[in-house]
């Protein structure tokens, strides 16, 4: 059996966290306080696949798979000698209701998904990411019920 970590932000008004509460066993759920916890957490436990998972804005029809993470925070580098960009190691582009994109901004979660991938390489671990955007006002029984058959794709 695979070991699947799930990752959201702490905000309960967000669509992401309301998606992260909802899934169940087996899959390890990690609500985002601390990306340096987080970054320990994931070495430490050497999940086989990880997924985070971030709010939009409303008014976008598909949910995004990002697949490329910046060494940016605004203007200024993520971690000083890292790489200029980092892509996702864990192909979900193909599922129904998603768009591929190459754009997560340079907010929290472009950083989040850029340490761990990192983390990731810097460890020489063979953890899988992956990083998906649901705009707030997308039906979140539709959400689930994709992001469940693709966990249970690698369960």
């Amino acid at each position: 059996m695979s070991k699947i970590l799930v990752y959201s932000f702490y905000n309960q008004r967000h669509i992401s966290f309301q998606l992260l509460d909802s899934l169940t066993e087996p899959v390890k759920k990690y609500y985002l306080g601390n990306i340096n916890s987080l970054v320990k957490h994931i070495v430490a436990e050497k999940y086989d696949y990880i997924l985070g998972i971030g709010s939009m804005r409303k008014g976008i029809k598909t949910m995004r798979v990002e697949k490329k993470f910046r060494n940016l925070r605004g203007r200024k580098p993520i971690l000083p000698d890292g790489e200029p960009v980092l892509l996702a190691n864990w192909d979900l582009s193909e599922q129904d209701l998603v768009v591929e994109s190459e754009n997560a901004n340079i907010g929290p979660c472009n950083r989040s998904a850029y340490l761990l991938l990192d983390a990731i390489h810097k460890s020489s671990l063979f953890t899988k990411l992956a990083f998906l955007h649901v705009p707030n006002d997308f039906p979140i029984e539709k959400a689930h019920s994709t992001i469940s058959n693709w966990l249970a794709g690698f369960v």
